[in-house]
This record gives C-alpha cells, structure tokens and sequence, in this order.
C-alpha cells in the first residue's frame, strides 16, 4: 500500500500536467495561452522602451529648438514656412527688386497642388506655389537680382524666363518660379 499512493500520486501530475497544464502554456485549443501572452509581453516591453527613447529625442530637439536665438527662428520659418503666405513672398521679392531699383509687376500666383500631374492622394510632406511676375530692367541688375533672389533665405526655385526688348538698353523679363511650404 506504501508503493501504490506514490505512483498514484505520480501518475496523477502527469495526468494533470498533459491533461490541463500543458494545452493551457502552449496553447492547444484555448484562446489565451501563456506562451502568446510572454510574446505580446515582449512585445510591449519593446514598444515601451522605443516610445521612451522617442520621448527622450523629441524631449533633445525641443531644448535644442528652444536654446536657438529668435533670430534664428525666424530665418528658419523664413526658410521653410509651415503655412502658405503669398503676401509675404511678394514682399520678400519685392524688396529684393526695389534694392536694384526695379520694380515687379503683372504678379500671377498659382496654387500648384491642383495641377493634376499625379494621380491618388498626395503624400509629400509640403506643398508648393508657383509665381509668375515681369520685371523691366537692363541685363545686368536682372542678373542681380536673379542672384540676389538665388541667395534670399526662402527657397525658390526658378522655373522659367522669357524676355523681350523693352526700352533702350532694358528688357521686359518673364520670370515663373516655384516656392515650398511645409505642410
């Protein structure tokens, strides 16, 4: 009698053990088992660590932004704007002009975001404005101020000239440039 409640009582964790303990670790037949929640656990815990390091970068580049001079952030919203500010393009590139003592005129604003080149939604980060203007000058201050516009802090690029003689010695000048915003 000594030898049979041992065996009896080995025979019966087994019994448990393949019978109840086991499906339920690994799995077999029951929706929640112990060994997907270890692997969603680890999951988490790998998610926790990135948002932390996230937060710990988003935390660096907001001292950074807020140690930087005014100044400096102004140039920078100059440089790349977060909203569309025609009136402000114009008087940037007007006041590039009046430094040569020119003068714009016949301006034609577009936005370029409706112009149907691609099709499906449109994911880039910023959007773009196309400006058209005439400017009546002498071929050498249109050089400078085309390169006075080159060096200006608000990124411009320059997608078409066209030009006919005008008064003597000046020319009338077409100019199409293309400027971003973030949106």
């Amino acid at each position: 009698m000594n030898i049979i409640a041992p065996i009896f009582m080995i025979l019966a964790a087994v019994g448990i053990f393949y019978g109840y303990t086991n499906p339920n670790y690994r799995g077999e037949d029951v929706p929640v088992n112990i060994v997907k929640l270890m692997e969603e656990r680890k999951k988490y815990g790998e998610a926790l660590i990135n948002s932390n390091d996230l937060i710990t970068e988003r935390n660096k580049l907001a001292n950074k932004y807020n140690s930087m001079s005014s100044n400096d952030t102004e140039r920078l919203k100059k440089l790349l704007p977060d909203h569309i500010d025609n009136v402000r393009l114009i008087i940037d590139i007007d006041g590039i002009a009046s430094r040569h003592n020119l003068n714009i005129r016949n301006i034609d604003i577009s936005d370029s975001a409706g112009d149907g080149d691609a099709l499906g939604p449109d994911n880039n980060p910023y959007g773009t404005i196309s400006l058209k203007f005439n400017i009546i000058a002498p071929y050498d201050k249109f050089k400078l101020f085309i390169k006075d516009l080159e060096d200006s802090l608000r990124v411009v690029d320059i997608t078409g000239i066209s030009f006919s003689a005008a008064e003597s010695g000046s020319y009338d000048y077409g100019v199409a440039i293309k400027t971003y915003w973030i949106k």
